[in-house]
């Protein structure tokens, strides 16, 4: 508890990750009989590719023994568990800086079997990072116990009650899961809503992040219908999962029954923080009444007004909290001892403004009375501050993309590298665009015989991988984004023609949020292409021409930044020194281009011979062209991406023993990456802002080949 009171006034803008001393009692074997009724639970998916690819938060998910329907948890129930480490180093003046390793978590699924006030047991199954399963566990937790369930030796989780109540939750336990920057390893989890009823999260909750604030969506699902929620209280946070950004609970209506929120409850922008109490911050179990009455006799008679309800009582915490020496009253009175230094320094408070001497009060109250005192946060709508620990990995590490262009051979040679290509696409999150006219044009064209001058087969589909993680003090995002395109045609040489195989330029703009627990990543995408084929008749073949090729076009970044404060010395509270802020912000960034395609021009037919042909002169030209520019935001980023790839794809048939045809081809690309953060520091100390704008592998190439056709 002095860590956490200690922290909140170093820089008055901690995210209060500390967890309370009675959540961290050892641990025992207890056996017991749940009550936690099974609600009818859908079934879920426990492979590794599903939960590998959830958003992870820190903090606890909810029991409420009354109604488990209203909670996360009844017996059945399933949660995505990640145990992760973390690189940590010192600064200068002592500040720990962390940054998560994504290659040693550890991922997993926690099934409930058996659930009370008193206890809970449950059953886990771990993968490390390439989804090698490492292992299942059976656990049993009494109430206040915790447990490590990687075998590290470091606990992960612990079953406590919340410090403050909640209306309609009145009776509510907790499963936290335990991060520390000192030991450096993090414990987080995600809400899996598909098992529940109509899909959603219980209550609209998904998660309690670790300062013991409910994280709300906004919106069941993509319904667009309110989310119906119990428990709410101010200074809750709300996800609009249409368009990715917070809004925190300022006037929330008391309730033990479920309800939607109004949007007039909701504040949309940081305000300038206030550490004087105000009615809003209080509920009919957390109340100004009980506070004032928990402070001593010898406080309380400070106050020269009467106190006999709940406004009077707001009065005099408010005239209370101007105090010079409110902290070593309290202490004095309760019997805590002080150090010497800390007992020096609050002898005379003279030094501090106004504003410096009511935080000082307004948070020592808060770490002396927690069950009775509205606890403060950082007073921001910023993602770092709702979330200090987040985690999100979309698609895989497989798959690397390799820049170059690769000519088949022949059509099974095509077969072959497009399914190739295929796979390392596959570890893409896909989004479909376009879809294909035919599933398989040789199959098609066989079961034909009739068929057009030509014949066009597309695909255009959005693809994004990557990762997006919150440690601490470090936020650090790397995608790459790419679009797949496949463009395949089938022509005879009987005449000449020219014609686009997609019927024209196509300009295609999308924008989608995707949603991963706490958090939805806005995806924005314009993208332009056309596939104009040429052919000048010369001659005529006895089988079909095949012109295809299929390419990943796109671009990644890495971006990222240290932050937090660097301290000069202010005063000193339980040994240690707190100091005031001044802000440090280290960012970091880079890309990459995304760049690889097969393509194959000449007969389908392998079995082709030469006295098939009858040539006299004839050429077919193929020119298709893609431009791509998007954009990734994930509240503190925003990143766009400007990307232009292109084929110009000649075949020309000529005569040379009837047995040649010769093709060349020019690829060209460019791309310019623009990662950038913008994070809202807590406390009203700034925004910080970091824009790098990165061009990338703009070139041209021209390769030529000779083709043999038998």
């Amino acid at each position: 508890m002095y860590k956490r009171f200690f922290k909140a006034l170093k820089g008055l803008m901690v995210l209060f990750i500390s967890f309370l001393p009675s959540f961290l009692l050892g641990s025992c074997a207890f056996p017991f009989m749940g009550d936690g009724q099974n609600i009818g639970l859908n079934p879920v998916s426990t492979e590794f590719r599903s939960i590998s690819q959830k958003g992870y938060m820190g903090g606890s998910v909810i029991y409420n023994p009354e109604d488990p329907a209203s909670g996360h948890l009844c017996s059945g129930a399933t949660l995505a568990i990640r145990l992760g480490k973390i690189d940590t180093k010192v600064a200068a003046d002592g500040t720990l800086i962390s940054e998560d390793k994504p290659t040693e978590a550890q991922y997993g699924v926690l099934i409930i079997r058996s659930i009370s006030r008193e206890g809970v047991s449950f059953t886990t199954r771990l993968y490390d990072a390439k989804g090698v399963e490492l292992g299942e566990g059976s656990y049993q937790l009494a109430k206040n116990e915790r447990v490590d369930i990687n075998g590290d030796g470091k606990p992960d989780i612990t079953y406590a009650s919340p410090i403050q109540k909640r209306p309609g939750m009145e009776n509510a336990v907790y499963l936290t899961f335990i991060s520390d920057q000192d030991e450096e390893y993090t414990s987080m989890f995600a809400i899996l809503p598909e098992q529940y009823s109509r899909g959603v999260y219980p209550s609209g909750i998904i998660g309690v992040n670790p300062a013991g604030k409910f994280i709300i969506s906004k919106y069941e699902g993509t319904s667009g219908n309110r989310s119906v929620v119990l428990g709410v209280v101010n200074g809750d946070y709300v996800l609009d999962n249409t368009t990715g950004k917070y809004q925190r609970v300022c006037r929330s209506v008391v309730s033990r029954r479920t309800r939607t929120i109004d949007e007039e409850e909701l504040e949309s922008t940081s305000q300038e923080e206030n550490f004087y109490f105000v009615e809003s911050e209080f509920n009919e179990l957390v109340t100004p009444l009980n506070l004032f009455q928990s402070l001593p006799e010898t406080v309380q008679s400070r106050v020269q007004i009467p106190v006999s309800d709940n406004l009077s009582a707001l009065t005099a915490l408010n005239q209370l909290l101007k105090e010079r020496d409110l902290v070593k009253m309290i202490a004095y009175e309760t019997g805590e001892i002080l150090d010497v230094e800390v007992a020096t320094f609050v002898a005379d408070t003279s030094a501090l403004s106004e504003r410096e001497l009511v935080a000082l009060n307004r948070l020592y109250l808060a770490h002396k009375y927690p069950a009775n005192c509205p606890q403060k946060d950082g007073g921001s709508n910023d993602i770092t501050e709702i979330l200090p620990l987040f985690s999100v990995s979309l698609g895989s590490s497989e798959g690397a993309i390799s820049p170059g262009t690769n000519r088949a051979a022949t059509y099974t040679d095509y077969q072959s590298q497009k399914a190739a290509l295929q796979a390392k696409f596959n570890s893409y999150s896909k989004v479909p665009i376009l879809r294909e006219t035919y599933e398989n044009l040789l199959e098609y064209v066989t079961q034909n015989q009739n068929i057009p001058d030509y014949l066009g087969n597309l695909g255009l589909d959005f693809g994004i991988k990557g990762s997006f993680s919150i440690t601490f003090s470090n936020v650090n995002a790397t995608f790459d984004c790419a679009l797949r395109l496949l463009a395949e045609n089938i022509f005879t040489l009987n005449k000449g023609y020219s014609v686009s195989l997609i019927g024209g330029n196509k300009n295609i703009q999308l924008n989608f949020p995707v949603p991963v627990g706490p958090v939805s990543i806005n995806l924005i995408l314009k993208t332009g292409i056309d596939v104009p084929l040429t052919v000048n008749s010369g001659g005529s073949f006895s089988t079909n021409m095949f012109c295809g090729y299929n390419g990943l076009y796109g671009a990644g970044f890495r971006v990222g930044a240290d932050y937090g404060v660097n301290w000069v010395k202010w005063f000193k509270v339980f040994w240690t020194w707190v100091y005031r802020p001044e802000i440090y912000f280290s960012p970091y960034a880079n890309g990459s281009f995304v760049n690889e395609t097969v393509y194959y021009v000449g007969p389908q037919d392998p079995n082709l011979q030469p006295t098939s042909l009858n040539v006299t002169g004839a050429s077919v030209s193929i020119y298709p062209s893609l431009s791509l520019g998007a954009g990734i935001g994930v509240s503190v980023l925003q990143t766009t991406l400007e990307v232009e790839s292109g084929l110009d794809t000649k075949a020309t048939i000529t005569v040379q023993d009837a047995i040649s045809m010769r093709t060349s081809i020019d690829l060209v690309g460019k791309a310019k990456v623009v990662p950038a953060l913008s994070i809202v520091l807590p406390f009203n100390l700034g925004r910080k802002d970091f824009s790098y704008p990165i061009v990338l592998g703009e070139y041209r190439k021209n390769l030529y080949n000779a083709i043999v056709m038998y």
